[in-house]
């Protein structure tokens, strides 16, 4: 377990904000990477409504046709693209870990840590 000044950075610090944790000194790998699209990834499959067209009305059935296919293809495809996401994610903390610590990213990363739950 990584200290960034007296606070600990662990996995769940990544998983709730990889950039930051990747700045404040965590040693992630791409599978940590990983782990955070798949979280992601559920999180926002939890988020939708998925019975929303129960109570559609005629009129409003093309629209709500059209936007359950969407949300079906996007929950059938992200699966099978979110390795994509893992190298972005990836590339995005190799860059956050190489900035220069000013006062003021120092700042934003002790605040957050300070406020994890």
């Amino acid at each position: 377990m990584k200290y960034f000044k007296q606070y600990p950075v662990t996995l769940r610090h990544f998983l709730d904000r990889p950039a930051y944790a990747a700045a404040a000194g965590y040693d992630f790998n791409f599978f940590d990477c990983m782990a955070f699209t798949a979280h992601k990834y559920v999180e926002c499959m939890k988020s939708y409504n998925w019975f929303f067209w129960l109570d559609t009305e005629i009129r409003e059935l093309p629209f709500t046709a059209i936007t359950l296919f969407t949300m079906i293809f996007i929950a059938v495809t992200t699966p099978f693209i979110y390795p994509v996401y893992g190298v972005a994610t990836y590339v995005m903390c190799r860059r956050a870990g190489k900035v220069k610590h000013t006062e003021i990213i120092d700042r934003n990363i002790t605040g957050w840590l300070m406020r994890f739950k």
